[in-house]
């Protein structure tokens, strides 16, 4: 069809029969595969009935701000969106056994399901931190016979279906960045509700992991996401790279009105970003809107809802 007539065919469905990557080998390079994530911020709000045009007034303001409360909680898989709380979460729930049982177990032939169960809980409840897969095989074998290359494959699977979102560390050495420790990412918010999660912090950060993935995969294939740490617990939660250099520097902060998590959140990145590594630093969190000049850039405070509907 494609070689004798003018037609464009678009292939989507579950990963467990093909992923892209096959698809593409069987159409033998005739093919463009895009990897499509949860509804943004801004179609979300476009599912709600919601247009977001600036200026904003007072109660569309608050308006925002409900929403992404909900968004946070819930996620943004397209069906859900206007169910009830109680039908959003069993469909989430759904959602979860289609992932173990149709995406993992029938493609990859999992004999040990209550294994796969159990690591898709502890990717969960470790989202948004930094974690070994050592770290995750050491807590799954107390009390039962499991090999370490066990645990390895099954995670790889999570991040064949893209259930988990792993971003490295931050280096100039390819190696040392493979060799660090993951910090994990859920496709999806609403998948720790399941789990009865609640840190709002860590579902910011999600989000915005989500939303960088999204704008690299959508807009910008050759930006990099990564994170950065020190020995001296310092963090900046993602660097994102092009073109081998630094093009912006993201803290997640739910509460800086505390001086001692200001100072900690905005010192982490200009310590140790200096110089012409160091363009800019964004923060992003529910609602403080201000400008300070920290060492090292310019540090910018931007509402979390703001930086979701920017360019998205």
């Amino acid at each position: 069809m494609l070689e004798r007539r003018d037609v464009r065919i678009f292939i989507t469905g579950s990963s467990s029969k093909l992923l892209s990557k096959e698809i593409a080998t069987s159409l033998r390079g005739r093919s463009l595969s895009f990897k499509l994530f949860p509804l943004s911020f801004r179609e979300f709000l476009k599912f709600k009935g919601f247009e977001a045009k600036e200026p904003f007034i007072e109660d569309e303001r608050g308006m925002i701000m409900r929403l992404l409360e909900e968004y946070l909680q819930f996620g943004g898989f397209p069906e859900i969106v206007n169910y009830d709380v109680h039908l959003k979460l069993k469909t989430l729930q759904e959602y979860l056994d289609m992932v173990v049982y149709r995406d993992l177990v029938e493609r990859y032939g999992i004999e040990k399901i209550s294994v796969m169960k159990a690591l898709i809980r502890l990717v969960v409840k470790n989202f948004s931190r930094r974690v070994l897969i050592r770290s995750l095989y050491n807590s799954l074998s107390s009390g039962m016979t499991l090999s370490r290359n066990t645990v390895y494959e099954y995670f790889s699977y999570l991040e064949d279906v893209s259930f988990v979102l792993p971003v490295r560390e931050f280096s100039f050495s390819e190696k040392e960045s493979m060799r660090s420790s993951a910090k994990l990412y859920v496709v999806d918010n609403g998948f720790p509700t399941i789990y009865g999660l609640k840190d709002l912090g860590c579902r910011m950060e999600n989000v915005v992991a989500i939303e960088l993935l999204r704008r690299k995969h959508y807009f910008n294939p050759i930006l990099e996401i990564c994170y950065w740490h020190d020995r001296q617990q310092r963090e900046v939660d993602f660097v994102v790279t092009a073109d081998l250099g630094v093009k912006e520097l993201i803290q997640v902060c739910y509460d800086v009105d505390d001086f001692n998590t200001e100072k900690r959140e905005i010192n982490a990145p200009a310590e140790s970003f200096q110089g012409s590594w160091m363009q800019e630093s964004a923060r992003h969190h529910m609602g403080l809107r201000r400008c300070r000049r920290g060492e090292g850039g310019k540090v910018r405070f931007i509402p979390l809802w703001k930086w979701l509907l920017k360019a998205s």
